[in-house]
């Protein structure tokens, strides 16, 4: 019998690293943990300006950590959104180093909050395809139920073992969303949880990246008896 742990990570501004629990095999031994580094709530900050309290930003400080886990066959970095603060001219410039930044330190994927879609989602597909770096917001939908989006993304460690990342984005800011986003709807977060919950491996530990408050994740995990 294997043991399941599923990691519920809500929105943050810091750099965390977190252990899922281990895998038990039928042998009885135990696998070696997922390493997952989490940030979140950059808005544009790529390096500390002195002018901000607390001080945010320093992605050379962040890729000198993550590089040096490369040889870690269970290393995951996952982003939580809102990587630009407002859109503009200069926060297009921003989130494109974001991204670049994002395919050189292997991320796994990046969930978008509401100030990431506001940027417009053509140009975040296109980012996404360029420096195929997955996006998560599986709970957004256009007028005629396509998903932009992906709502998981699986992560395989070359011997077996899978882990699960989901993304989703808190339906209190489907207003927000609705007057950015023109034809677009921000949708309940039940689905995306069904549908990766039928694609889960058995055994494996997923991550929840919930774009939001600490309190409606924590809503969520209750109303799906699977996370826990």
């Amino acid at each position: 019998m294997r043991l399941m742990r599923v990691l519920l990570l809500a929105s943050t501004g810091c750099l965390a690293v977190l252990l899922s629990s281990g895998l038990k095999t039928d042998a009885g031994s135990i696998e070696p943990e997922w390493r997952v580094y989490f940030s979140g709530e950059m808005k544009g900050k790529l390096e500390p300006c002195g002018c901000d309290t607390p001080q945010m930003g320093g992605l050379a400080r962040r890729a000198t950590l993550l590089r040096s886990r490369f040889e870690d066959p269970r290393f995951v970095a996952v982003e939580n959104g809102d990587l630009v603060d407002k859109p503009n001219r200069q926060s297009e410039l921003k989130l494109t180093v974001q991204m670049a930044y994002f395919q050189a330190l292997k991320y796994v994927a990046v969930n978008l909050g509401e100030k990431d879609l506001a940027m417009g989602i053509p140009l975040l597909k296109t980012h996404s395809e360029n420096y195929k770096v997955p996006l998560l917001c599986g709970n957004l939908r256009d007028v005629e139920g396509n998903q932009p989006f992906l709502g998981h993304v699986l992560r395989k460690d070359g011997k077996g073992g899978v882990l699960m990342v989901i993304g989703v984005l808190s339906p209190s800011q489907a207003s927000t969303v609705a007057s950015s986003c023109p034809g677009y709807l921000l949708g309940p977060v039940q689905p995306v949880l069904e549908e990766a919950r039928a694609n889960l491996p058995d055994g494996a530990p997923a991550v929840l990246l919930y774009q939001g408050s600490r309190e409606e994740a924590e809503e969520v995990a209750r109303n799906a008896p699977w996370l826990k």
